[in-house]
């Protein structure tokens, strides 16, 4: 994985983290699906509202 792509992850996980829905205690996750994709998660706090 090129240093531009994990660039992209992390403005990706940024982007993730604007929503007050983030669970403080979560971990960020990030998947490699193949060699050019890959899924970025966060766990969301159930008991919070959109």
């Amino acid at each position: 994985m090129l240093m531009r792509d994990f660039m992209k992850a992390e403005q990706a996980f940024k982007k993730l983290h604007t929503t007050t829905r983030i669970d403080p205690n979560g971990a960020c996750i990030e998947m490699y699906l193949n060699n050019t994709d890959v899924r970025c998660m966060v766990k969301l706090d159930s008991t919070k509202k959109r």
